[in-house]
């Protein structure tokens, strides 16, 4: 007769593990036939981390290749001005009168 075995420890659980039960002598006696088999389980905690890991990376990433991080620009109050052509000379420089001060 062919049994299953379930083995305990620290609260998990291993097997199942198939013995044999058979007569030699007049005496019972058991045999291992075989272990577990091995299952593909899927660590869902190991994805998790390092789906969560690789989105940091590349939103940092993201974050210093556009330029959004330290730089050390600002804006002067809430002031934006809209430049038109017509403020730029032939050369592509900006053309102010004197009497403005650029500060």
């Amino acid at each position: 007769m062919v049994y299953k075995k379930y083995i305990k420890r620290n609260g998990k659980v291993f097997g199942p593990y198939y013995y044999e039960s058979y007569r030699e002598n007049g005496k019972v006696k058991t045999r291992f036939i075989s272990g577990p088999k091995s299952k593909d389980k899927i660590n869902w905690k190991k994805w998790i981390i390092g789906i969560v890991l690789l989105l940091i990376i590349v939103g940092a990433g993201y974050y210093f290749w556009n330029d959004f991080g330290i730089n050390g620009k600002v804006i002067a109050g809430n002031i934006i001005s809209i430049i038109s052509a017509d403020k730029f000379d032939g050369d592509g420089n900006f053309v102010y009168p004197s009497s403005q001060s650029l500060l």
